[in-house]
Protein backbone atom coordinates (compact mmCIF):
# COMPACT_ATOMS: atom_id res chain seq x y z
CA UNK A 1 0.00 0.00 0.00
CA UNK A 2 1.08 3.66 -0.93
CA UNK A 3 -1.01 6.45 0.17
CA UNK A 4 0.25 9.58 -1.02
CA UNK A 5 -1.91 13.07 -1.76
CA UNK A 6 -5.12 12.02 -0.13
CA UNK A 7 -7.46 13.31 2.23
CA UNK A 8 -9.80 10.78 3.37
CA UNK A 9 -12.58 10.87 5.78
CA UNK A 10 -14.22 7.74 7.70
CA UNK A 11 -12.90 5.07 6.20
CA UNK A 12 -11.44 1.59 7.05
CA UNK A 13 -7.79 0.99 5.86
CA UNK A 14 -6.26 -2.20 6.00
CA UNK A 15 -2.54 -2.80 5.64
CA UNK A 16 -1.56 -6.76 5.73
CA UNK A 17 1.17 -6.53 2.85
CA UNK A 18 4.32 -8.09 4.65
CA UNK A 19 5.94 -8.52 1.28
CA UNK A 20 6.36 -4.63 0.61
CA UNK A 21 6.71 -1.65 2.14
CA UNK A 22 3.52 0.03 3.36
CA UNK A 23 3.42 4.01 3.29
CA UNK A 24 0.92 6.75 4.44
CA UNK A 25 2.73 9.98 2.97
CA UNK A 26 3.28 13.31 4.67
CA UNK A 27 0.81 14.83 2.45
CA UNK A 28 -2.16 12.67 3.58
CA UNK A 29 -4.73 13.51 5.91
CA UNK A 30 -6.94 11.07 7.57
CA UNK A 31 -9.87 11.80 9.32
CA UNK A 32 -11.85 9.48 11.82
CA UNK A 33 -10.72 6.59 9.78
CA UNK A 34 -10.00 3.21 11.09
CA UNK A 35 -6.50 1.74 10.23
CA UNK A 36 -6.04 -2.12 11.00
CA UNK A 37 -2.59 -3.26 10.04
CA UNK A 38 -0.97 -6.99 10.41
CA UNK A 39 2.72 -5.29 9.12
CA UNK A 40 6.00 -5.27 11.43
CA UNK A 41 7.44 -2.13 12.04
CA UNK A 42 10.18 -2.34 8.74
CA UNK A 43 7.51 -2.95 6.31
CA UNK A 44 5.26 0.66 7.40
CA UNK A 45 6.29 4.14 7.43
CA UNK A 46 3.51 7.29 8.50
CA UNK A 47 3.93 10.18 8.08
CA UNK A 48 0.21 11.89 7.85
CA UNK A 49 -1.94 13.35 9.39
CA UNK A 50 -4.71 11.81 11.36
CA UNK A 51 -7.68 13.17 12.70
CA UNK A 52 -9.55 10.77 15.60
CA UNK A 53 -10.58 7.56 14.53
CA UNK A 54 -8.02 4.63 14.82
CA UNK A 55 -4.96 2.93 15.02
CA UNK A 56 -5.77 -0.99 15.52
CA UNK A 57 -2.27 -3.29 15.32
CA UNK A 58 -2.86 -7.04 15.13
CA UNK A 59 0.83 -7.77 15.61
CA UNK A 60 3.72 -6.39 18.20
CA UNK A 61 4.46 -3.39 16.62
CA UNK A 62 8.33 -3.09 17.98
CA UNK A 63 10.72 -0.11 17.49
CA UNK A 64 7.87 2.45 15.51
CA UNK A 65 8.76 5.72 15.71
CA UNK A 66 5.59 7.56 15.15
CA UNK A 67 7.58 11.14 15.46
CA UNK A 68 7.07 12.16 11.56
CA UNK A 69 2.98 11.90 11.79
CA UNK A 70 0.55 14.20 13.62
CA UNK A 71 -1.64 12.13 15.75
CA UNK A 72 -4.86 14.22 17.20
CA UNK A 73 -7.29 12.20 18.93
CA UNK A 74 -6.82 8.72 17.77
CA UNK A 75 -7.53 5.95 20.05
CA UNK A 76 -5.00 3.18 19.66
CA UNK A 77 -5.20 -0.84 20.44
CA UNK A 78 -2.90 -3.42 20.29
CA UNK A 79 0.61 -4.18 21.56
CA UNK A 80 3.70 -1.32 20.90
CA UNK A 81 6.90 -2.04 22.39
CA UNK A 82 9.71 0.76 22.16
CA UNK A 83 7.65 2.74 20.00
CA UNK A 84 8.37 6.61 20.06
CA UNK A 85 5.50 9.31 19.57
CA UNK A 86 5.90 13.11 19.24
CA UNK A 87 7.94 15.78 18.47
CA UNK A 88 12.70 14.90 17.86
CA UNK A 89 13.90 17.44 16.26
CA UNK A 90 16.07 14.77 13.76
CA UNK A 91 12.90 13.91 12.47
CA UNK A 92 11.75 17.20 11.07
CA UNK A 93 8.62 19.38 12.23
CA UNK A 94 5.40 17.82 12.16
CA UNK A 95 5.36 15.05 14.97
CA UNK A 96 2.71 15.76 17.59
CA UNK A 97 0.77 13.29 19.61
CA UNK A 98 -2.31 15.31 20.88
CA UNK A 99 -5.65 13.84 23.16
CA UNK A 100 -4.65 10.62 22.23
CA UNK A 101 -6.24 7.24 23.75
CA UNK A 102 -3.70 4.82 24.50
CA UNK A 103 -6.17 3.06 27.31
CA UNK A 104 -6.84 -0.05 24.99
CA UNK A 105 -3.51 -0.68 24.00
CA UNK A 106 -0.54 -2.92 25.66
CA UNK A 107 2.19 0.08 25.64
CA UNK A 108 5.89 -1.57 26.78
CA UNK A 109 8.43 0.65 27.07
CA UNK A 110 6.88 3.80 24.88
CA UNK A 111 8.36 7.10 25.14
CA UNK A 112 6.52 10.55 24.33
CA UNK A 113 8.49 13.82 23.16
CA UNK A 114 7.78 17.06 23.00
CA UNK A 115 3.89 16.72 23.94
CA UNK A 116 1.35 17.89 26.03
CA UNK A 117 1.09 14.54 28.23
CA UNK A 118 -2.25 15.79 30.64
CA UNK A 119 -3.96 15.36 26.84
CA UNK A 120 -3.38 11.84 26.50
CA UNK A 121 -5.19 9.02 28.11
CA UNK A 122 -2.60 6.35 29.30
CA UNK A 123 -3.41 2.39 29.90
CA UNK A 124 -3.94 1.91 33.91
CA UNK A 125 -1.95 -1.57 35.81
CA UNK A 126 -0.07 -3.20 35.00
CA UNK A 127 0.89 -0.32 32.75
CA UNK A 128 3.41 2.11 35.01
CA UNK A 129 3.08 5.91 33.27
CA UNK A 130 6.15 8.12 34.00
CA UNK A 131 5.34 11.88 33.46
CA UNK A 132 8.34 13.88 33.08
CA UNK A 133 10.85 11.33 33.51
CA UNK A 134 13.82 13.39 34.91
CA UNK A 135 11.95 15.47 37.51
CA UNK A 136 10.99 11.79 38.78
CA UNK A 137 14.57 10.55 38.85
CA UNK A 138 15.09 13.36 41.44
CA UNK A 139 12.12 13.06 43.67
CA UNK A 140 13.23 8.95 44.02
CA UNK A 141 16.46 10.15 45.20
CA UNK A 142 14.44 11.30 48.65
CA UNK A 143 13.28 7.86 49.15
CA UNK A 144 14.57 4.34 50.54
CA UNK A 145 13.92 2.00 47.92
CA UNK A 146 14.82 -1.29 47.52
CA UNK A 147 17.35 -3.26 45.02
CA UNK A 148 14.94 -4.76 42.62
CA UNK A 149 12.78 -1.72 42.74
CA UNK A 150 15.57 0.72 42.29
CA UNK A 151 16.87 -1.15 39.52
CA UNK A 152 13.65 -1.23 37.76
CA UNK A 153 14.29 2.68 37.85
CA UNK A 154 17.55 2.94 36.24
CA UNK A 155 16.63 3.28 32.73
CA UNK A 156 15.09 7.06 33.74
CA UNK A 157 19.09 8.05 33.92
CA UNK A 158 19.28 7.65 30.51
CA UNK A 159 16.13 8.60 28.75
CA UNK A 160 16.22 11.60 26.73
CA UNK A 161 16.15 14.99 28.47
CA UNK A 162 12.95 16.07 25.78
CA UNK A 163 11.20 12.93 27.04
CA UNK A 164 7.93 13.71 28.70
CA UNK A 165 6.69 10.38 29.69
CA UNK A 166 7.35 6.97 29.18
CA UNK A 167 5.37 3.53 29.79
CA UNK A 168 6.54 0.49 30.99
CA UNK A 169 4.00 -2.55 31.63
CA UNK A 170 5.20 -4.45 34.88
CA UNK A 171 3.28 -7.61 34.42
CA UNK A 172 6.72 -9.54 33.11
CA UNK A 173 8.51 -8.38 35.77
CA UNK A 174 10.14 -11.77 37.79
CA UNK A 175 12.71 -12.39 39.80
CA UNK A 176 13.89 -15.93 41.28
CA UNK A 177 11.49 -14.54 45.42
CA UNK A 178 9.43 -12.56 42.79
CA UNK A 179 9.16 -9.10 42.35
CA UNK A 180 8.27 -6.54 45.06
CA UNK A 181 4.80 -4.99 43.11
CA UNK A 182 3.43 -3.62 46.73
CA UNK A 183 6.91 -2.01 47.38
CA UNK A 184 6.34 -0.27 43.81
CA UNK A 185 2.61 0.46 44.05
CA UNK A 186 3.44 1.96 47.40
CA UNK A 187 6.61 4.31 46.00
CA UNK A 188 4.33 5.35 42.80
CA UNK A 189 1.53 6.70 45.24
CA UNK A 190 4.08 8.81 47.74
CA UNK A 191 5.95 10.09 44.58
CA UNK A 192 4.04 12.51 42.08
CA UNK A 193 4.51 12.31 37.98
CA UNK A 194 3.06 8.39 38.05
CA UNK A 195 -0.33 7.25 36.62
CA UNK A 196 -1.75 3.46 37.03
Amino acid sequence: MNLQNESLSSVNIVIDDRGTFNAIGADVLLTDCVIESSVPARALSIRATLTGGEFKTKVQLDGFFWCEARLERVKFSGRYRNNRFGHLPEFGLKGAVEGCDFASATLIDCEFYDCDVESLVFPVWPHLTVLHPKQVLTDLESHTISPPVSSFFEFLEYLDDDCDAIVRNVEKLTLPDGFPYDELRGLVSQVSNFCC
